[in-house]
């Protein structure tokens, strides 16, 4: 990523220069006496171009990386039934605040974690309790995969970074729409991302999950986890997704973005709250510098 912003890598530069390349060369016409050329043919478009082409459907590569910060508000439901809120904040520095409330009954709770940049950490609050129920200090890994988890635009910009690596499938059709499916490196997992053969935008992810209780069976068919981004519209003259559904089975959770903003972030978001503070141990007192005589 480039300093100046957390969601598009130097490497979505390269991906315009590949996309004036990447077009199917035309056969010259022979001179007379010659039989007419074959028809050209359909050349499956390579992942770069795909990626290319999604930024520039969303409002161009210029537009997206003046995005300095982000800031997202929305509800989530189950099966058509609200159950919580999420407000979501990401900066450049590594900055990141991510506030899931969920109400079941009777029982509240929220959890929120985030990083200031240096210290990275969640606490979890029951009902309206001002104090949390738990606080604990958060490893640099442990936050990225809390992040990648719920920041799925920061996972779609992210792709160029992984550009070279990513390999064009074919034609499939994802939740209705007809896509260019292409595979994504991954840890431990198996990801396609979709890309609409028409609007050219992503219609989403699909990963597959590990089997219940962590024990793979061969004889099992594979679990997906299917990311549908839809309800695309404009926020500051870039296309962005305002509903996420996350569909595995029978199970459906839709999150739906009811406030995008960009470049409107306040720095005091991003500080850990009093609770995380006092487990941060106390930076070493440099020691003094020696006087020369």
């Amino acid at each position: 990523m480039p300093p100046r912003t957390p969601f598009l890598r130097p490497r979505s530069g390269v991906l315009i220069g590949m996309l004036m390349t990447c077009g199917p060369i035309l056969m010259a016409t022979p001179a007379t006496g010659a039989e007419d050329p074959p028809a050209p043919t359909k050349v499956t478009p390579d992942a770069g171009r795909l990626l290319t082409r999604c930024f520039r459907a969303m409002g161009g590569e210029s537009k997206i990386e003046r995005i300095a910060d982000l800031q997202i508000e929305g509800s989530i439901a189950i099966g058509g039934q609200p159950i919580g809120d999420v407000k979501m904040d990401f900066a450049e520095g590594n900055r990141a605040r991510v506030e899931i409330g969920i109400k079941s009954g009777e029982i509240e709770s929220t959890t929120v974690f985030g990083c200031d940049g240096t210290t990275s950490w969640e606490v979890e609050y029951q009902d309206a309790d001002a104090k949390p129920a738990r606080a604990i200090l958060l490893t640099p890994s442990e936050l990225n995969e809390r992040v990648k988890a719920n920041n799925w635009l920061g996972r779609l910009l992210h792709l160029a970074s992984d550009a070279d690596a990513m390999r064009t499938v074919g034609k499939q059709d994802f939740r209705g729409r007809p896509s260019w499916a292409v595979k994504v490196p991954a840890d431990r997992r198996s990801t396609l991302v979709y890309f609409d053969i028409e609007t050219r935008l992503s219609n989403g992810f699909r990963i597959e999950v590990e089997s219940p209780l962590g024990q793979p069976d061969a004889e099992a068919p594979p679990i997906f986890l299917d990311i549908v981004l839809e309800d695309w519209k404009p926020v500051d003259e870039i296309l962005l997704f305002h509903r996420v559904r996350l569909i595995q089975g029978q199970q459906t959770i839709t999150i739906t973005y009811d406030s995008i903003r960009i470049n409107e972030g306040d720095p005091a978001r991003f500080e850990p709250p009093a609770a995380i503070r006092s487990l941060v141990p106390p930076s070493p007192t440099p020691a003094p510098t020696p006087v020369q005589p």
